[in-house]
C-alpha cells in the first residue's frame, strides 16, 4: 500500500471516528426523563514511510506505518425533563485526590517554612 493511499484511509477513519455521536452518546428515555451522556474525546495519530529513490535499484529499504489513538472519558450527562434541562458532571476521584495532594504538599511546604523563619 502507497503512503498516499494509507494517509486517505486514515484520514478517511478519522472522519468516521471524530463525530458528535463520538462525544454525546445515544440518548436513554427513562421515564419522563432523557438521559444523554457527554464524553471527552481525544484523538491522535500519525503516519510516515520512505522509500528508494526513483532511479535506484529497487532492492532498496521501504517501509510506510501509520498509527492511531482514542482515549474517551466521561464528563457527565444532561437530564432532559418536561420542566427543565440540567448538567449533572461526573464525579472525578483521581482529580479530587490530586487537587488534594497539591493542596497538602502546599500546606505542608508553607507550615515547614514558616517553622523555618520563626527559630
Amino acid at each position: 500500500m502507497k503512503y498516499d493511499e494509507i494517509l486517505k484511509e486514515f484520514i478517511e477513519q478519522l472522519k468516521t471516528t471524530a463525530s458528535v455521536e463520538a462525544v454525546f452518546g445515544e440518548p436513554k428515555k427513562i421515564g419522563n426523563k432523557t438521559i444523554i451522556p457527554v464524553a471527552r474525546i481525544g484523538m491522535g495519530g500519525g503516519t510516515g514511510g520512505g522509500e528508494t529513490p526513483e532511479g535506484e535499484e529497487a532492492k532498496g529499504p521501504r517501509g510506510h506505518g501509520g498509527g492511531m489513538g482514542v482515549a474517551a472519558k466521561p464528563l457527565g450527562c444532561i437530564i432532559v425533563t418536561d420542566e427543565d434541562v440540567k448538567w449533572m458532571p461526573v464525579f472525578d476521584t483521581n482529580q479530587a485526590m490530586l487537587v488534594g495532594a497539591f493542596v497538602l504538599f502546599t500546606v505542608m511546604m508553607t507550615i515547614k517554612k514558616i517553622a523555618k523563619t520563626l527559630r
